[in-house]
Protein backbone atom coordinates (compact mmCIF):
# COMPACT_ATOMS: atom_id res chain seq x y z
CA UNK A 1 0.00 0.00 0.00
CA UNK A 2 1.38 3.38 -1.00
CA UNK A 3 1.60 5.97 1.81
CA UNK A 4 -0.52 9.10 1.68
CA UNK A 5 0.86 12.51 0.78
CA UNK A 6 1.15 13.41 4.47
CA UNK A 7 3.03 10.17 5.12
CA UNK A 8 5.43 10.95 2.27
CA UNK A 9 6.02 14.46 3.63
CA UNK A 10 6.69 13.07 7.11
CA UNK A 11 9.17 10.53 5.76
CA UNK A 12 10.88 13.31 3.73
CA UNK A 13 12.00 14.88 7.01
CA UNK A 14 13.67 11.66 8.20
CA UNK A 15 17.13 10.52 7.27
CA UNK A 16 17.21 7.44 5.03
CA UNK A 17 19.69 5.46 2.92
CA UNK A 18 19.81 7.94 0.02
CA UNK A 19 22.85 10.21 0.13
CA UNK A 20 21.40 13.17 -1.82
CA UNK A 21 18.35 13.20 0.44
CA UNK A 22 20.42 13.23 3.61
CA UNK A 23 22.66 16.04 2.33
CA UNK A 24 19.75 18.26 1.35
CA UNK A 25 17.86 17.44 4.56
CA UNK A 26 20.91 18.50 6.57
CA UNK A 27 21.07 21.76 4.61
CA UNK A 28 17.37 22.41 5.23
CA UNK A 29 17.82 21.77 8.97
CA UNK A 30 20.89 24.05 9.00
CA UNK A 31 18.99 26.86 7.25
CA UNK A 32 16.06 26.43 9.65
CA UNK A 33 18.46 26.72 12.60
CA UNK A 34 19.98 29.89 11.17
CA UNK A 35 16.51 31.38 10.70
CA UNK A 36 15.62 30.61 14.32
CA UNK A 37 18.85 32.15 15.66
CA UNK A 38 18.48 35.30 13.55
CA UNK A 39 14.83 35.65 14.60
CA UNK A 40 15.72 35.34 18.30
CA UNK A 41 18.39 38.08 18.22
CA UNK A 42 15.91 40.96 18.88
CA UNK A 43 14.55 39.14 21.93
CA UNK A 44 17.99 38.42 23.43
CA UNK A 45 19.72 41.74 22.63
CA UNK A 46 17.81 43.82 25.26
CA UNK A 47 18.99 41.42 27.97
CA UNK A 48 22.62 42.32 27.35
CA UNK A 49 22.23 45.97 26.36
CA UNK A 50 23.72 47.55 23.28
CA UNK A 51 26.32 50.30 22.89
CA UNK A 52 23.99 52.41 20.69
CA UNK A 53 21.44 53.28 23.39
CA UNK A 54 20.63 56.72 21.89
CA UNK A 55 19.16 55.25 18.72
CA UNK A 56 15.35 54.75 18.54
CA UNK A 57 14.50 51.06 18.51
CA UNK A 58 11.58 48.91 17.51
CA UNK A 59 9.74 46.79 20.01
CA UNK A 60 11.57 43.42 20.32
CA UNK A 61 8.45 41.38 19.58
CA UNK A 62 7.82 43.34 16.40
CA UNK A 63 11.39 42.78 15.26
CA UNK A 64 11.08 39.09 16.15
CA UNK A 65 7.87 38.77 14.12
CA UNK A 66 9.32 40.57 11.10
CA UNK A 67 12.50 38.49 11.13
CA UNK A 68 10.51 35.27 11.59
CA UNK A 69 8.24 36.02 8.65
CA UNK A 70 11.18 37.04 6.47
CA UNK A 71 13.10 33.94 7.47
CA UNK A 72 10.18 31.66 6.69
CA UNK A 73 9.79 33.27 3.28
CA UNK A 74 13.50 32.77 2.56
CA UNK A 75 13.33 29.21 3.90
CA UNK A 76 10.44 28.39 1.56
CA UNK A 77 12.69 28.64 -1.51
CA UNK A 78 14.98 25.69 -0.65
CA UNK A 79 12.26 23.80 1.24
CA UNK A 80 9.71 23.66 -1.60
CA UNK A 81 12.00 21.98 -4.18
CA UNK A 82 13.30 19.63 -1.48
CA UNK A 83 9.79 18.47 -0.61
CA UNK A 84 8.68 18.18 -4.23
CA UNK A 85 11.72 16.14 -5.20
CA UNK A 86 11.55 13.97 -2.08
CA UNK A 87 7.88 13.12 -2.50
CA UNK A 88 8.15 12.48 -6.25
CA UNK A 89 11.34 10.44 -6.06
CA UNK A 90 10.12 8.50 -3.04
CA UNK A 91 7.02 7.44 -4.98
CA UNK A 92 9.13 6.48 -8.00
CA UNK A 93 11.50 4.48 -5.81
CA UNK A 94 8.66 2.56 -4.19
CA UNK A 95 7.16 1.72 -7.59
CA UNK A 96 10.53 0.50 -8.86
CA UNK A 97 10.96 -1.72 -5.79
CA UNK A 98 7.47 -3.17 -6.29
CA UNK A 99 8.16 -3.90 -9.95
CA UNK A 100 11.48 -5.52 -9.08
CA UNK A 101 9.93 -7.70 -6.39
CA UNK A 102 7.10 -8.68 -8.77
CA UNK A 103 9.64 -9.88 -11.36
CA UNK A 104 11.33 -12.16 -8.84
Amino acid sequence: MEPSLLGKIESAFRYNDTAWHNVFLTLVYLLAGIVVVVALIPLVRPLFGTPDEGRPRRHPLRSFALRSIGGLILLAFPLAPFLVLSVILQGAGERARRLESARL
